[in-house]
């Protein structure tokens, strides 16, 4: 795909794409494709699933062209996104394959009791988290549930980002206490394996 046209000013870029304009969604590709690939493929260590995932996101850029600002925030918005469900699918799969390895239970069953373990785990999880004090309890829903930045959660709440860094170690310690070894580790995995 190459680019014919190249725009000032992302709000002119935004305007012509949201018109219809093929260059300005060639001109979006060509800038930022392969910088989402990569970043992707960092996060998920699979080149596959990253390529897919990308693809999807410029699918429903071509249908929808809908963005009013910030456009590299968006994109990328939307690929963590993308890149925490697929740690989610992958997090259910590993559990599914590992209780199908040491399980002798029907088929039936072992679906019934990995969906259920998944269960338990996220209840415990959020059972944890409702007992971090406020602000903390605030701060990692914030990095956890909506996927912020630190700089991001900083800007919101009107506080230093050193702030926020302090809260979410505090926050990771207490649930530390509280979490079984495993459970922690799938609570990092959803935080620091799909942000960065």
């Amino acid at each position: 795909m190459k680019n014919t046209c190249q725009h000032t000013s992302e709000e002119e870029l935004l305007l012509s794409l949201r018109e219809g304009s093929e260059e300005a969604f060639a001109e979006i590709y060509e800038k930022y494709y392969l910088a989402l690939i990569n970043f992707a493929r960092k996060k998920t260590n699979n080149i596959q699933a990253a390529e897919d995932m990308v693809q999807d996101i410029f699918v429903h850029l071509c249908l929808h062209r809908k963005i009013e600002s910030n456009l590299e925030g968006y994109l990328y918005t939307v690929l963590r996104r993308k890149i925490y469900n697929y740690w989610r699918h992958e997090m259910v799969r590993c559990n599914y394959q590992a209780y199908v390895t040491f399980s002798s239970e029907p088929p039936q069953e072992r679906d019934a009791s990995s969906l259920a373990e998944l269960k338990e785990l996220q209840e415990d999880l959020e059972k944890q988290i409702g007992r971090l004090p406020p602000q903390c309890q605030k701060i990692f829903r914030l990095k956890k549930e909506q996927h912020f930045s630190n700089k991001a959660i900083a800007e919101l709440l009107g506080i230093s980002i050193k702030t926020v860094e302090a809260q979410m170690n505090k926050a990771l310690k207490m649930l530390r206490t509280h979490l079984d070894y495993y459970s922690f580790i799938v609570l990092l995995l959803i935080i620091y394996g799909t942000l960065g």
